[in-house]
């Protein structure tokens, strides 16, 4: 069997080709995650934060020989847990990551990291944040001084998040992505901001919608990667899980 970290729709994509071929096993960190997970025969999903036992525990229980990692490109911590533990149970581990072409833009800058993009938030008064909710907090004392916009998932845990830092019912945008050039230019024209903060990853749409509007971008770049296999299409994953099985 096969199981796939699934945090964005590629792993959703990826659990439903696998499971055309493979018995596949899809795990989610939240159960809103878990019902987006079309299940057939060869394709069961579970929801729950795994630490390292609890992943030991569902390798072990399920008989798992590929660990294949599709979650976000942000997700370092549960990545290199899933690849520390896949040596120690001797399971083959692949890390699915998208490549992102760097973005040739003359309002877009690249930072190291969330601190870095909010010191350049300063320079600008509406300001949109599509950076989820799990930095949320570091840009506390811009959402308190500036009109700050913050787009997230739509649940319960989110808007309290959200609640939490003040930000007005007004600035949030509750949705599920992806996100369209065409979305992504409304919502920016609508807000009237100057600038948008995104994590390096599904950038395209993004760019775009900035470039129409002339507004600017910050880009946070992308952690670096742990050990291990890594793939970044659809097509070299299949041939890689061939060649291990």
């Amino acid at each position: 069997m096969i199981l796939v970290l699934s945090g964005t729709s590629v792993g959703r994509k990826i659990a439903d080709i696998l499971s055309k071929e493979y018995k596949v096993l899809v795990s989610t960190k939240t159960e809103y995650g878990k019902k987006l997970i079309k299940e057939n025969e060869n394709l069961k999903a579970v929801y729950g934060e795994l630490d390292r036992e609890s992943l030991r525990s569902l390798i072990l229980k399920n008989n798992i020989k590929v660990i294949v990692d599709a979650t976000h490109p942000f997700a370092t911590i549960i990545s290199k847990m899933a690849f520390e533990v896949s040596k120690e149970l001797n399971v083959n581990y692949i890390r699915y990551l998208e490549e992102e072409e760097k973005v040739s833009y003359e309002n877009a800058v690249y930072v190291e990291d969330h601190n870095q993009a909010k010191e350049k938030c300063y320079d600008f008064d509406n300001i949109f944040l599509t950076i989820g909710i799990k930095n949320l907090a570091v840009y506390k004392d811009l959402i308190d001084s500036k009109n700050v916009f913050v787009r997230v998932l739509p649940t319960v845990e989110s808007i309290k998040i959200c609640e939490d830092l003040n930000i007005f019912p007004k600035n949030i945008i509750a949705m599920q992505g992806p996100f369209s050039k065409e979305l992504n230019y409304i919502l920016f024209k609508e807000t009237k901001v100057q600038v948008v903060v995104t994590k390096e990853s599904n950038l395209f749409e993004k760019v775009g919608a900035a470039k129409q509007l002339g507004i600017h971008l910050i880009i946070v770049k992308r952690p670096k990667e742990v050990s291990g296999k890594k793939v970044s299409s659809i097509d070299e994953l299949l041939r890689v899980i061939k060649d291990v099985e």
